[in-house]
């Protein structure tokens, strides 16, 4: 009999089914009943259970009664002992008993009952599984086992790595993301006959065949899920603060109606959270407080779950399920012991759709396995117990909890992974962590982050063993002891110490309990550089006046933001923003603490000051403005920031202290202070080693900006001048984009190279020396310390972002933004040419197995199994890999992986085909013979599978063939597999492992691809050479392992166009003229087209294969440069571009006011400019005075020279007259 809100029927149960010797029930914590709205208007909401008879609303738990959900406690409430709670009122509910108490089910009242009006964890004392039930508008599965429930979710669930929007709900105690065969135990996951046979992906709480359950003719087990959502206005991280505020009083609210779920049958009656109407249905509702719950839950049970919320949850509860096989109970009056035997348990998964976690709770375990499974009586036994873990499907792997498929399940009742007996929790969404604690003896850490700032002071809660109140707990954190906060069973907190790490890349964790004397949990942690790191204090500069620049030295008003809601879990709380200085010279370095911004200021995200009236810090260090020009800036919890429960402490970018510095320089230096520092740096720098003689040889520059993009493996992306991502380019202006390469010179030294808008490489020689230029010119330049930083990376010059701001970026403020002398600046870092660069080579797999060589040979190769690219031992180097995610690809279909050889991959993916870019630079191709002793090779040597191969197969192809073999292969080749042989020679350029060239033409035939499938791809298919260490071991297999698709049966299709290969219905779809018609004749679009039978995957390949050729062809290209022209200031190039290159003829000319000199046009011919002067300027004035004095001093020295003749000739001719008269009168007579 149905209960309804009619009082005669409420009067008539309480006759017949509640005797007053009836056991009651403790209070239920979720009380409702079929309501009204009070419109008296006191303000007050009121229950009614009938027109004349008032009930006072109490929603959820009173006020002093105990919670049975607090996280402290750990054991049920008494479920025997049905005594009323303490702090309970004493009113009396619908049932005519006191406060929230509910009648005790009992095989008398069993079909009585109307569960609307009960909660069915209260008869059991269930509080720590989340309420279910009819009264919860939760929905009901079918009756009958093996009858799945598909549902849509409306939200995506990212589950190991994929994102669903639907699942399937099951009897048997999982809920599925993909269909499962049904079958037998045991179960074995992941399966191992998959891809033949499926793998499904799932959750399973308690997978085990199991059944409904009746007592006589009434049903005692039940399937219940429903779905809870958060209202849209409320979801998103910019509400977080709107989520967890205590809710208005209600009198101040619009819709005066009370809060909690009611009948679903009446629809007057609806549900109000702050004042938004709750949509409410059967199986699917809006339910905020029910999501903060969880929220809350998850939070204080596992490390790193802090800042996130739950805005969608699934609730799936199994009540009373029987194990299969189990006979049926004929006898009402048998309802005590029975249910008593069957299992309860619940299963919540939520997400707010990027991070998902999974909880479990076990309210009643009483049976681990079913019949079917060989349970002998009660089941229990059996060949296998029921399985609690994940499986990701499709082979992705399995993780499973303790004590599954063990005969001990029961304990996952008594025991937990979270502070409440029967509650264990996992974060799923990418691969499976572990959440809560655990009483092993060792085992691994779970952190709150995985990586962090290399500068420190950053909070990490640690969990692995269950901490006890007398642990002494401490974490080695690479070379640091740390002293840790027992937060309570399943958290510690570790505070990471400023200025003690200086490393970056993974360093090892470990975990004591017993004071440091035994370390028995370990991880892994990634220290990021601060200048890669993520920047939670941001540094705002005014666009409108470009004065209030950070970078400035006479900045008026400054702007900083920071984080304020994760930096402390107090409110009220105040910060200290303080400056932290770098400095270092060639045997140390200093990083401290220098001075304050503000102290005491309110935790309200945001400050903005005048540099000019910052008042004078008496604690601070006097000489500071000696050595500390740049560094970071910190903001702190002020008081006691080692204790808060936030982060406690954020940095910024790196920044120049002009602003901060610059009053006292000028004190000290005087007017002229900015270019005396410069000059101090100038000087200083050119004591040091030159660094560019060992770069520049090493590292020089591509010419281009389309080589610098396809050198994947030896440069990427300048963080902050990225043309796909940040452009902020405030040391490269007018770059349209610029290249950091990915590893330094033994000195630390990098290089950095910028390229205009037309492509070509940006020269500093091109600067025009005054500070104006520095607007739109500005080139990229070597850096003497690579920003990524370098081996051993706690000295100088090799600290990661520190060295790099100390030694190249600050430097560029003294000289070019402060004094405007950007020529002392040039003169030390002139931008490497690209005169001895070498481009690499571009190998190319795309669509569906289509493959173009290093050498330029195309051809199609659909094997499948592993296959070897290019065995060279070289490419192997895995030490120092770097990953790039592209900046604006948020789904990382699109990586670039570079090796420290050189070699670069890029990985793209569409529409599930992967599409590989491989770079090899110019010292893997083949020049001269190596001759390599394959007779006695030293296997010890190699450290990776390939190693041993590229040997090992040599030598056995030497020996144990019979065909005749060129020694040009046995002895240099080095490069050779599918991608070809790398050596410009395109006779040999598919050659088998036993060095036999296999021809082939493009396009190919049937034949052609037959030929070359079998005589020459399937030679280079590793799982074939058993003799070979596989390469993916039992330990490490990725997620899809290619074995496991191999077949040797397997033969690929050598013709597309063949209509036995395809069903009649194919012609419904496209033609073979239209498949020719949209794929422009080109082979790969046709196979990809008719293989698939898709139109847009065959458009695919044909868009890469042309968007590869271009790259191929404009970044394989070399360009022969000959270098910068040296030219004086004044000096105009035309064209303007940076364009060097062989057969540019460059022209030079003056400005207006200046006259040339020199050769005005010089030509680049192979690489040397053609011979001349080189171009110099003279002002005008200068030249006419130069002209006017030069015709003075010309006519001066005319006037002169014809004097002097005079003269001369005067002169001579007064002396020819003594000669005369000496000759004639002094002559004696005869």
């Amino acid at each position: 009999m149905r209960m309804t809100s009619d009082p005669g029927n409420w009067s008539k149960l309480r006759r017949v089914s509640m005797p007053s010797s009836i056991p009651v029930l403790p209070p239920n914590p979720n009380i409702a009943a079929n309501s009204v709205l009070n419109n008296d208007g006191s303000g007050k909401s009121q229950l009614y259970d009938n027109p004349g008879n008032k009930k006072s609303h109490i929603y959820d738990n009173q006020q002093g009664a105990i919670s049975p959900l607090t996280l402290s406690q750990t054991v049920f409430l008494n479920t025997v002992t049905n005594v009323q709670q303490p702090g309970v009122s004493t009113n009396r509910n619908i049932y005519g008993l006191p406060g929230h108490q509910t009648p005790r089910v009992t095989s008398q009242i069993l079909r009585e009952i109307d569960w609307t009006q009960i909660d069915r964890r209260a008869e059991e004392g269930w509080w720590h599984l989340y309420p279910f039930g009819e009264r919860y508008f939760d929905r009901e599965l079918a009756r009958r086992p093996w009858m799945d429930k598909q549902i849509d979710l409306d939200f995506f669930f990212p589950y190991y790595g994929f994102r669903f929007n639907y699942t399937f709900i099951f009897h048997e105690g999982f809920i599925a993301f993909s269909h499962p065969w049904y079958i037998q135990p045991p179960y074995t996951f992941p399966n191992p006959h998959w891809p033949k046979k499926p793998d499904p992906s799932l959750i399973a709480a308690f997978m085990a065949e199991q059944q409904i359950q009746y007592v006589g003719e009434n049903r005692i087990s039940n399937v219940w899920f429903r779905i809870v959502e958060r209202p849209m206005s409320l979801i998103g991280y910019s509400n977080v603060e709107k989520d967890f505020v205590t809710p208005p009083p209600r009198e101040q609210l619009t819709v005066k109606q009370p809060q909690g779920v009611y009948s679903f049958e009446d629809p007057r009656y609806y549900r109000t959270y702050m004042g938004y109407q709750l949509k409410t249905k059967e199986g699917r509702l809006e339910d905020p407080e029910m999501l903060d719950r969880i929220t809350n839950d998850i939070r204080h049970g596992m490390v790193g779950a802090r800042g996130w919320k739950a805005d969608y949850a699934l609730i799936v509860t199994w009540e009373r399920m029987s194990y299969g096989g189990a006979p049926r109970i004929t006898k009402t009056d048998e309802y005590e012991r029975a249910k008593r035997w069957q299992n309860t348990y619940q299963l919540v998964i939520a997400t707010d759709e990027i991070r998902s976690y999974c909880m479990f709770n076990f309210a009643n375990i009483n049976w681990t396995s079913s019949a079917t499974a060989g349970a002998i009586t009660g089941g229990r036994g059996g060949k296998q117990s029921a399985l609690v873990g994940f499986n990701g499907g499709n082979g992705t792997g399995y993780f499973e909890l303790p004590y599954s498929a063990e005969g001990n399940s029961y304990k996952l009742v008594q025991y937990g992974s979270t502070q409440i007996a029967g509650r264990w929790l996992a974060r799923i969404d990418e691969q499976i962590q572990y959440g809560g604690c655990s009483n092993e003896s060792r085992g691994t850490l779970e952190t709150s982050q995985q990586y962090g700032n290399m500068l420190g002071g950053f909070a990490l809660n640690v969990s692995g063993p269950c901490y006890r109140l007398t642990d002494i707990i401490k974490l080695q954190f690479d070379e640091i002891t740390i002293d840790c906060e027992r937060i309570d069973m399943v958290i510690a907190r570790c505070v990471i110490p400023v200025n003690r790490v200086f490393r970056t890349g993974l360093v090892e964790l470990k975990l004591s309990v017993d004071g440091g004397k035994n370390y028995p949990w370990w991880g892994k942690f990634y220290v990021l550089q601060p200048g890669l790191s993520r920047r939670r204090v941001n540094l705002v500069n005014d666009p409108r006046e470009p004065r209030n620049n950070w970078n400035a030295f006479d900045s008026r008003n400054l702007t900083l933001t920071w984080e304020h809601q994760n930096i402390t879990v107090d409110y009220n709380a105040q910060v200290d923003i303080a400056l932290y200085g770098y400095w270092e010279d060639v045997e140390g370095h200093s990083f401290k603490q220098i001075g304050y911004i503000a102290k005491r200021h309110p935790n309200s995200g945001l400050l903005t000051f005048d540099p000019n009236t910052l008042p004078f810090d008496f604690e601070a260090d006097p000489e500071a403005w000696r050595f500390y020009r740049g560094g970071m800036i910190q903001v702190r919890v002020s008081d006691n920031w080692l204790n808060d429960r936030g982060d406690g402490m954020y940095w910024s970018s790196p920044v120049s202290f002009g602003w901060f510095f610059h009053r006292k320089w000028e004190y000290e230096y005087g007017r002229q202070w900015a270019m005396d520092l410069c000059q101090e740096w100038f000087e200083y720098d050119g004591r040091r080693e030159n660094f560019i003689m060992e770069l520049e040889p090493n590292i020089p520059c591509p010419c281009s900006l389309d080589q610098a993009l396809m050198d994947i493996g030896r440069f990427t992306a300048l963080p902050d001048c990225d043309m796909e991502g940040d452009h902020l380019c405030y040391h490269t202006q007018g770059a349209k984009h610029c290249v950091l390469s990915t590893s330094s010179v033994w000195t630390g030294a990098g290089q950095m190279c910028c390229y205009d808008y037309e492509g070509w490489l940006m020269f500093s020689d091109d600067f025009e020396y005054n500070d104006q230029y520095l607007r739109f010119y500005s080139a990229g330049v070597p850096y003497r310390a690579h920003p990524w930083g370098a081996h051993p990376y706690k000295r100088p010059p090799y600290v990661p972002t520190m060295s790099n701001l100390y030694n190249d970026l600050l430097p560029y403020d003294f000289c070019c933004k402060w004094a405007g002398h950007c020529e002392f600046y040039f003169w030390r870092r002139q931008t490497s040419s690209c005169q001895m660069y070498k481009p690499p080579s571009l190998g190319y797999v795309y669509g569906g197995s289509h493959i173009t060589t290093f050498d330029g040979q195309k051809y199609s190769f659909n094997g499948k199994g592993v296959y070897f690219d290019m065995p060279w031992k070289k490419i192997q180097t895995f030490q120092g890999v770097t990953i790039r995610n592209h900046p604006r690809n948020m789904n990382q279909s699109e990586l670039d992986i570079m090796f420290t050889t050189g070699v670069g991959i890029r990985v793209q993916e569409s529409r599930g085909l992967l599409n590989i870019i491989i770079a090899l630079p110019e010292s893997y191709r083949e020049r001269s013979s190596h001759n390599f002793d394959f007779n006695n090779p030293d296997y010890s040597s190699f450290s990776t599978p390939w190693d041993l191969f590229s040997m090992e197969n040599a030598d056995h192809i030497n020996y144990n063939t019979g065909v005749p073999t060129f020694g040009k292969c046995a002895t240099s080749y080095r490069t050779l597999g599918l991608l070809g042989t790398y050596n410009d020679d395109m006779r040999d350029e598919l050659t088998t492992p036993d060095c036999i060239s296999v021809p082939t033409i493009y396009p190919q035939t049937a034949i052609d691809a037959r030929n070359l499938y079998y005589n020459f791809g399937e030679k280079w298919r590793m799982d074939r050479n058993l003799h070979l260490p596989v390469l993916f071991q039992t330990d490490h297999k990725p997620i899809y392992d290619p074995l496991s698709f191999a077949s040797s049966k397997y033969e690929p299709l050598f013709d597309p166009y063949y209509y036995s290969n395809y069903s009649a219905f194919e012609s419904f779809i496209f033609s073979r003229e239209e498949v020719r018609v949209a794929c422009q004749g080109i082979p790969s679009c046709e196979y990809d087209y008719l293989m698939t039978g898709r139109r847009e995957v065959g458009m695919d390949t044909l868009g890469f294969e042309k968007k590869f050729e271009e790259y191929k062809k404009r970044g394989e290209t070399k360009l022969v440069s000959c270098g910068p022209l040296v030219k004086n200031p004044g000096v105009i190039k035309f064209p303007p571009g940076n364009n060097y290159l062989h057969g540019v003829t460059v022209t030079f000319t003056c400005k207006p006011e200046y006259f040339l000199h020199g050769d005005q046009q010089r030509t680049c011919v192979n690489g040397s400019w053609s011979p001349g002067w080189w171009v110099w300027c003279r002002s005008r004035s200068e030249e006419y005075a130069l002209k006017w004095m030069t015709g003075i001093l010309s006519s001066v020295a005319i006037v002169l020279a014809i004097v002097a003749i005079f003269v001369m000739c005067i002169m001579y001719g007064r002396q020819r007259q003594r000669e005369f008269i000496r000759r004639k009168y002094m002559k004696s007579p005869t």
